[in-house]
C-alpha cells in the first residue's frame, strides 16, 4: 500500500468513468482537454471570439485553411490565427492591416505615378500640364521642382532663379 504514489501506470478511461459521478467525469475530461491544449499552443489555438471556448488545430503557412467556428461562426485563419482572408496569403493579409506599410506602399506608388504631397497640408498633388507653379486647394503656392512654398507674386522669381525658368 505504501507504493502507490510510483505507480504510473494510466487509469483506462471507462474505468475511471464507472467509479466517478458523471459531473466529475465530465469536467475531468474538460480539465485533461484543456490542460493538453494549453501545453501544445503549437497545434492548438483557441477561437479569438473573446467568450467563444472552441479550440482548432494549427497549421503551418504551406497548409493554411480558413475554418469557421462552429459555436460563434466567426472564421480564423489555421495558420496565422487571424480573422480569415479567403484569396490572399498570411503575408500579404498583414501587409493590407498594417497602416504604415500600407501608407509607404501608397505613397511610393503615388511618387511612381508623377504625384507630390502639399509641402503644407500634405494632399496629393498632380501638375498635369503648364508650368512649375502650383497652387494647393489649401491656398499654398509651390514651386513643383523643389516643393517650396511662396507667396504667389515671388513664386516666379524663384523658379526663374532657382530652376532656370518656369
Amino acid at each position: 500500500m505504501g507504493d502507490e504514489d510510483k505507480c504510473h501506470a494510466p487509469i483506462p478511461i471507462p474505468v475511471v468513468q464507472r467509479f466517478l459521478p458523471i459531473q466529475q467525469f465530465t469536467n475531468l475530461l474538460e480539465t485533461a482537454f484543456i490542460t493538453h491544449v494549453d501545453h501544445h499552443p503549437r497545434d492548438f489555438k483557441y477561437c479569438m471570439t473573446p467568450d467563444c471556448r472552441q479550440v482548432y488545430r494549427c497549421t503551418t503557412s504551406d497548409a493554411a485553411s480558413i475554418i469557421n467556428c462552429p459555436s460563434c461562426l466567426s472564421s480564423v485563419c489555421s495558420a496565422c490565427q487571424e480573422e480569415g482572408h479567403e484569396g490572399m496569403t498570411c503575408a500579404e493579409r498583414k501587409l493590407n492591416n498594417d497602416p504604415e506599410e500600407q501608407e509607404r506602399l501608397n505613397d511610393e506608388l503615388a511618387t511612381q505615378s508623377g504625384f507630390k504631397k502639399c509641402p503644407q497640408c500634405a494632399v496629393w498633388i498632380e501638375k498635369t500640364e503648364g508650368c512649375n507653379h502650383m497652387e494647393c486647394k489649401c491656398g499654398a503656392h509651390i514651386c513643383w521642382v523643389c516643393m517650396r512654398i511662396f507667396n504667389a507674386q515671388f513664386v516666379y522669381e524663384h523658379m526663374t532663379t532657382a530652376h532656370g525658368g518656369l
